[in-house]
């Protein structure tokens, strides 16, 4: 999704060994990076603001239901490392503008120095690390891509006890070109960053239908891990794209009419989901099958069908061939009436919802 395979499982492998390891593979990567973790404006890429890591599990889940790539930048933590960003890996080879408020007159006379560095820092607590091991997956299927915060450096007054000069940092803002470093004191009126719980940061403005997305759907992924959340991803990605519209047309319709978000998630979208539900232990409660001597659950032959890949394969694996044919018209009906459920929009919300239960 927007950069090649070699790539993703380079930063899958590197994320699986934690923060440190991540920023060296991104660094190394930066040019291949940064035109898509810059390209915010773009429909398809949600540029994500979280203030730590167990923030950042909700965002990635909500976010992805919504878009096809986000990028993830983490708030503080008690740990973190720095890397020096050099002009020349900036994209084009010409380096890079800092700017700076006027009234931070120490990083003015810094800058007047030529003591100003640019970096991007992660944050690297034990909890921070476990955050990057779970979100590889994600990122080696090209849907998460972690991003650093973006520091600016200068030497100030301040001194060691030993004398020695101290190196300050000021934040700057994730959301402009990588060539453009930006005090996050200038940007804050016009672009604000949002690091608050079951929030998330919009570059175009709209953090209340994005606050309106958490509270929508958070109810039904919160219990899944992120491991589970991205095997369901990948093995149901062809009907992302439904849920999209059908949930795009609730936040729509939430913002039209002003709805309180609770009540419509308990009277318009938890009916549709039961439904699912119920028409799901309809199908495969109905009866059990009897071949060749042996009775097998419907719901168990459902199940063995996609494992084994098709019908016939799973009747045989269940029941021995002397059982096929008898058999295989059966759970073939019942099979075709469980997959039509997979035509609901709301399907892969269900699913997930049933996932983080049995994981549970």
């Amino acid at each position: 999704m927007g950069y090649d395979e070699a790539l993703r499982l380079k930063l899958m492998e590197a994320a699986r060994s934690g923060s440190t390891a991540y920023l060296t593979a991104y660094s190394e990567s930066l040019n291949t990076i940064a035109p898509i973790a810059a390209s915010s404006e773009r429909r398809s890429v949600r540029p994500l603001v979280a203030a730590n890591s167990t923030d950042a599990i909700n965002a990635v889940k909500v976010s992805l239901l919504y878009n096809d790539i986000s990028v993830l930048t983490l708030g503080a933590s008690g740990q973190a490392q720095i890397r020096i960003l050099n002009p020349e890996n900036v994209p084009g080879g010409r380096g890079f503008t800092v700017t700076v408020p006027k009234d931070q007159v120490e990083m003015l006379e810094a800058a007047t120095r030529g003591q100003v560095n640019c970096g991007f820092m992660f944050p690297g607590s034990d909890a921070d690390n476990q955050f990057f091991n779970d979100v590889a997956p994600l990122v080696g299927q090209g849907r998460v891509i972690l991003s650093p915060r973006r520091m600016i450096m200068y030497m100030s007054s301040k001194t060691t006890p030993k004398g020695g000069r101290v190196w300050e940092t000021h934040e700057a803002d994730p959301l402009t070109p990588l060539e453009v470093w930006e005090s996050q004191a200038i940007a804050v009126h016009d672009n604000p960053i949002k690091t608050v719980t079951s929030q998330v940061l919009d570059a175009r403005g709209g953090l209340a239908a994005i606050d309106a997305s958490h509270q929508l759907v958070l109810p039904y992924i919160e219990d899944l891990p992120l491991t589970e959340y991205a095997k369901v991803i990948e093995d149901e990605a062809d009907q992302l794209a439904s849920l999209r519209v059908e949930l795009a047309a609730y936040l729509k319709l939430l913002a039209d009419r002003g709805f309180d978000i609770e009540q419509f998630r308990r009277d318009v979208l938890q009916p549709k989901i039961d439904r699912i539900e119920r028409d799901f232990q309809r199908i495969t409660a109905a009866s059990n099958i009897r071949t060749g001597g042996l009775v097998v659950g419907t719901a168990l032959m459902c199940a063995a069908t996609v494992a084994t890949g098709g019908i016939a394969a799973a009747v045989a694996a269940a029941a021995g061939t002397a059982g096929l044919v008898g058999a295989a018209k059966e759970l073939g009906d019942r099979y075709e009436k469980v997959s039509a459920l997979k035509n609901e929009p709301l399907h892969l919300l269900w699913r997930m919802q049933q996932r983080g239960q049995r994981v549970l």
